[in-house]
């Protein structure tokens, strides 16, 4: 991660591109699953200003509300992050609505099966 920030009591990880991310998510999801670890993963895009005090701006507070209603055990991840991960190519996931909170569509990440 580029940044990793304090955010109520979790911790905000802010990464230079959304495929940076959902690798990091989905290494740590995998991770939490082996160990039984009740982790919850929520993830969001959008641009953030950078202060010495950290990250700050309107996806920072959406991160947080999203946080809120996310599933444990999957990586959830809001329908901007979504709309972003699916424009790159060869992903080895695909995006399942979940559901819905604040207006924000969220979408679990589920790894595509070998062909």
């Amino acid at each position: 991660p580029d940044l990793v920030q304090a955010h109520g009591n979790a911790r905000m990880l802010v990464f230079a591109s959304p495929a940076q991310a959902i690798d990091w998510a989905t290494q740590a999801q995998a991770l939490a699953a082996r160990q039984q670890w009740p982790l919850v993963l929520a993830g969001h895009y959008g641009l953030v200003h950078m202060t010495a005090l950290g990250a700050i701006g309107p996806p920072v507070a959406a991160l947080g509300a999203l946080a809120e209603a996310c599933l444990p055990g999957a990586v959830t991840v809001s329908e901007s992050l979504a709309a972003a991960l699916h424009l790159r190519s060869g992903a080895d996931f695909r995006a399942e609505l979940v559901g819905e909170a604040l207006g924000q569509r969220l979408f679990a990440l589920v790894p595509n099966e070998a062909q």
